[in-house]
C-alpha cells in the first residue's frame, strides 16, 4: 500500500512542479511564496533544464509520511474492526496448519461488486481473515449468523425453526 501512495505522491509532486515551471513569472512567484529571497532564486532556465531532465534527480517519499498517516487513521480502523463479529478459528496437527504470507490479512467482499469497486474495512457483507499462528486464525465477518441461517434455510426440505420471526422474503433476495 505504501508504494501505491508513494506513486500517487510522486505523480502529484511532478504535476505541481510542471505547473510551477510553465512560466518564469509563475516560477518566481512560487519561489517568493516559499520564502526564498529574490537573490537566492535559481535562474528560471537553469531550474527548468534541471526539472525537465528527470535523470538528474529522483523523488523519494519519507517513510515518516506513511507512519504519520497510518497513526492518524488507526483509531478509525480500530472502531470499524471493533464493530465486526470476530471468531477465533482453532486448528491442530490433524486438521492442518494455517499458512501465512508477506500480506497475511485478507479482506474480501461476500457479494459480487461492480467493476472498479474496491473493498473497504467499513463495508458491510465483507470478511476479514488472518492467521495468528500455525494453529490459530482470526475471522471477522458482518454476516456469519446470516450466512449460516441462509444456508440452513436453503437446505431445509419442509420446515425452518427459530425463536424469532424470520423475514423469508429477505432471505430469498440475498
Amino acid at each position: 500500500m505504501r508504494s501505491i501512495f508513494d506513486n500517487l505522491y510522486k505523480d502529484i509532486t511532478d504535476k505541481i512542479t510542471m505547473m510551477t515551471m510553465e512560466t518564469e513569472e509563475r516560477y518566481i512567484s512560487s519561489c517568493i511564496q516559499a520564502g526564498i529571497s529574490e537573490n537566492d532564486i535559481i535562474p528560471y532556465e537553469e531550474q527548468k533544464a534541471f526539472v525537465f531532465d528527470n535523470s538528474r534527480y529522483e523523488i523519494e517519499i519519507n517513510q515518516e509520511v506513511h507512519i504519520k498517516s497510518e497513526l492518524e487513521n488507526i483509531g478509525y480502523l480500530v472502531d470499524i474492526l471493533y464493530q465486526r463479529n470476530w471468531y477465533l478459528i482453532v486448528s491442530n496437527e490433524t486438521i492442518g496448519e494455517f499458512i501465512t504470507s508477506d500480506h497475511p490479512v485478507s479482506l474480501i467482499s461476500l457479494v459480487r461488486l461492480p467493476p472498479l469497486y474496491g473493498v473497504g474495512y467499513g463495508m458491510k457483507k465483507t470478511e476479514v481473515c488472518f492467521p495468528i499462528s500455525k494453529y490459530l486464525a482470526f475471522k471477522a465477518t458482518t454476516r456469519l449468523v446470516e450466512d449460516i441461517n441462509i444456508r440452513t434455510y436453503e437446505f431445509a426440505r419442509k420446515q425452518v425453526f427459530s425463536t424469532k420471526k424470520l423475514n423469508f422474503n429477505k432471505m430469498e433476495n440475498i
